[in-house]
This record gives structure tokens, C-alpha cells and sequence, in this order.
């Protein structure tokens, strides 16, 4: 899409924003065109598509109320434009209403939709209208108060609130359509978490998937909380090969694996991704050959820079190579596979609307061939460590069970275990791991 640019941040989200409008909900993984954009411009850029990502439902219900037409049939240019600024509006407290109002509109001028700008305009002065105070909380469910965590304020965890005029969102004697549309999560999902965690652990989740998720740096295997700033953090990391950016709840499942005090002596990451748990891997077990493979390009690519860095670690060639047979002779085998995310909404938002019955079997299936992969690769009495970023039963301890299956009657789980996710100063992801010992098959 060409156009001239007169705010090159607002622009480069209104861009992404554009293309998930023509997708809602099933959003692909788009981000927001970043490179040439200053520091400064791309922080603000990527603050509003990821708000506008995380709380896409509760902006629509709020633009809903100072419109005629349903949000879901405007042209996905003037839809895009008005999440973007929906979510400036009512959760960037920093920016003027006016400098957001007048920003959206020259975009939707410079996007080609010059006969929506009327629109646009009206609509989001209605908005601002519509919001009549913020406080620092604690939030309540009710239909004219929105949740804020963090309130707007640096560091703050806490929940503030958002209060409008009217009461826009379904009323909380119906909690889960409530917290459908104050939190921004499908019904569905919430309906499965009310099921598997209650009423009040579902509500926390619900809470924890808007926060701001913390930073953690890995020195030396012991995680802390990262307060300085991203250009401060690179360089941090630049500063030793060893450190990487890793949270708990990803240590958890490698860690767990050291913790039984298995020697392997080849280990075989078979969903390397970029290497985060590769690099864990080859930490924990020294003595060990840790080969990390990945079948997309990209992150393979990422794997050899990290390999460069680790005596004991190797990058295996992605495809079209095919991923090399030992003969079965991996002491442990790692399964970190593709997943729903539903222990990291708060990272990354997009996931919750992705989050469906359709997509969760399309996740076992290939999860289950990723298994199956895995176990032809494991040594006779080795092991393989299953793990996910879910916190989705399907996708974990049922899985584990069909891994147990697969494997023969002498297989067994050594330990397993699930971490929600946690908001707050001690705050982590959410993850489930399984550590599997193989018989002699």
C-alpha cells in the first residue's frame, strides 16, 4: 500500500492494522513495518498495534457506541484506522484526543478512503466523549468501566479503570460475556478456562493476558527482571555470549530435565525455534552435543549465529535438508512444539483469537506427528522432554498420554507440570512440560 508520510508511526500500525481488519479474527501473524522508523516512532508505532491487538473486541464495543453501522461491515481501511485510534484514544493516556483524532483522519485521506473521513472523524470525537475519567482502581466488573492495567503509569502493576458515560459493555451478571468483551477474549476461551480453573482463577487469567509482560534476563541459568531500557538491555547482552532474554516459565521445562539429573550424551532440540532453549540446553548439560534443528530458514539461520557462540552446540541444516537419523541415538530429545499460546496472551495478544476448537485440532494433529518424529530420533531407556507455552489440557497432559502410547508399556513420566501465568512484580508466561524416561523398546 503507497501513500505519502505525514506520521510515519500511525501510519506504519494503521498499515498492519488495515490488513488484520480484512482478517478479523482469524489474524495472521502481521507486525508492523518498523525498520525505517526512528526509536522514538518505532515504540509508538508498536504500543499501538500491540493495544490495539490486545483489546481489538473492547475497542469495537466502545466504537459500537458512537456508531450506526456494525463495526464488522465498515471497509477494513476505515475499520483499521478506527482500532488504531480507538485504542490511543482509551488506553495511550499520554497522547491529545486531538492529535489522535486529527491523526486518524489524514490517514484515512492518505489511505484512499477521502469520503470516510466525515466519519472517522465524528466517530472518534463521540469517543472521546464517551470517556469521563480514569482512576487507579481496583476495576469492578461493570458495563461502563474498563480495565487498565498498569493504569498508565511506569511500573505500575495494579489495575486501573477507565470509566465511560454509558454502559456499552454486556452487563457482569452475565460474567463471561462481560469479560468477553472487557478483556478482549474469545467466549469460547473463557468458556474452556471457567471450566478448567473456576470462576475466579478463569478472571485472573482473563486479567493477566492485558498486562505488560516483564523482561527477564538468564545469567549463569538464574533469571531476573530486566528494568532498564531496550537499548540499555542490548547492550547488556552484547556484553557476554552467555546471557539471553528467557522468562521462568520457559527455564522450566530444561531446568526440570537438569533437576532428574539425566546425562545425555547427544541431545536433539527438534523445535529450535531461534535457539532460546538450545542455548539452555547446552548450558545445563555440558558434557553433552546438544544439535538444534528448525524447519523454517529464517530461525535456522538464527541458530547457527547462536551455535557460533557454544562449543557443544550444532545447527543442523533446515530444509530442504532433511533432519539427519542418529540411528536413534539421542539421549534426549526435546519437543517444544507449535501451540495455541494461551500461557502467553500477555506477549503475544494476536493469539487469543486464534484460540479456537478448529485451530487447537489442527495443533494436536501436528503435534502429534511432531512426537511421533521425536521418538524415532530418542535412544532405547533415553528421554524426551514434551513442552508447550498452552495451558490447554489437549494440548499437554492428553498429549503426554498419547506420547506414553506411542512409546510402548515401559514408558513413564518422570515429572510433569503446568505454570499458569502470573501478573504482578513476580510475574511470568504460562508453559506445561513433561519429562518422559522411554523403555528399551
Amino acid at each position: 500500500m503507497r501513500c505519502p508520510v505525514a506520521d510515519p508511526a500511525r501510519l506504519a500500525a494503521a498499515v498492519a492494522a488495515v490488513q488484520l481488519a480484512a482478517r478479523f479474527p482469524d489474524l495472521p501473524l502481521i507486525e508492523p513495518e518498523t525498520g525505517r522508523l526512528s526509536d522514538a516512532d518505532a515504540r509508538l508505532c508498536t504500543a499501538i498495534h500491540r493495544h490495539s491487538l490486545q483489546r481489538w473486541l473492547t475497542i469495537e464495543a466502545v466504537l459500537q457506541g458512537a456508531l450506526r453501522q456494525p463495526v464488522g461491515k465498515l471497509d477494513p481501511v476505515v475499520r483499521g484506522v478506527l482500532i488504531n485510534a480507538g485504542a490511543q484514544l482509551l488506553f495511550m493516556d499520554r497522547l491529545p484526543d486531538y492529535a489522535v483524532i486529527d491523526g486518524a483522519v489524514a490517514l484515512t485521506r492518505k489511505l484512499d478512503r477521502k469520503r470516510a473521513t466525515g466519519l472517522v472523524n465524528t466517530t472518534l470525537r463521540k469517543v472521546a466523549g464517551l470517556i469521563v475519567g480514569r482512576d487507579d482502581g481496583p476495576w469492578t466488573p461493570a458495563a461502563n468501566a474498563l480495565p487498565w492495567p498498569g493504569g498508565g503509569t511506569p511500573g505500575s502493576e495494579g489495575v486501573a479503570v477507565v470509566h465511560l458515560s454509558r454502559a456499552l459493555l454486556p452487563k457482569p451478571d452475565n460474567l463471561l460475556a462481560h469479560l468477553s468483551v472487557a478483556t478482549s477474549l474469545p467466549l469460547a476461551l473463557l468458556q474452556q478456562w471457567f471450566k478448567l480453573f473456576g470462576r475466579e482463577q478463569a478472571t485472573a487469567l482473563a486479567m493477566q493476558s492485558l498486562a505488560t509482560p516483564p523482561t527477564y534476563v538468564v545469567e549463569d541459568e538464574s533469571p531476573r527482571r530486566w528494568e532498564g531500557s531496550h537499548a540499555e538491555l542490548v547492550d547488556f547482552l552484547a556484553a557476554a555470549p552467555g546471557r539471553r532474554v528467557q522468562d521462568p516459565a520457559s527455564l522450566a521445562s530444561v531446568a526440570a530435565a537438569a533437576t532428574a539429573q539425566i546425562a545425555p550424551g547427544r541431545v536433539l532440540d527438534l523445535c529450535a525455534g531461534r535457539g532460546t532453549k538450545s542455548r539452555q540446553l547446552a548450558a545445563v548439560f555440558p558434557e553433552a552435543v546438544v544439535d538444534a534443528w528448525d524447519p523454517d530458514a529464517d530461525r535456522a539461520a538464527d541458530l547457527s549465529s547462536a551455535a557460533d557462540t557454544l562449543a557443544n552446540l550444532n545447527a543442523l541444516d533446515a530444509p530442504p535438508q532433511p533432519l539427519p537419523e542418529h540411528g536413534g541415538g539421542y539421549g534426549l530429545v526435546v519437543l517444544d512444539v507449535p501451540c495455541s499460546n494461551t500461557g502467553v496472551l500477555a506477549r503475544r495478544p494476536g493469539a487469543r483469537y486464534r484460540a479456537t476448537a478448529r485451530g487447537r485440532d489442527s495443533l494436536v494433529a501436528l503435534q502429534q506427528k511432531i512426537i511421533a518424529t521425536g521418538l524415532a530420533q530418542a535412544a532405547a531407556g533415553g528421554h524426551v522432554l514434551y513442552c508447550t507455552c498452552s495451558i490447554d489440557p489437549a494440548e499437554n497432559q492428553d498429549q503426554t498420554q498419547w506420547l506414553l502410547a506411542q512409546a510402548g508399556a515401559e514408558a513413564e513420566v518422570v515429572v510433569q507440570d503446568t505454570l499458569l501465568p502470573l501478573a504482578g512484580p513476580e510475574g511470568h508466561d504460562g508453559s506445561y512440560h513433561a519429562l518422559i524416561r522411554l523403555g528399551g523398546r
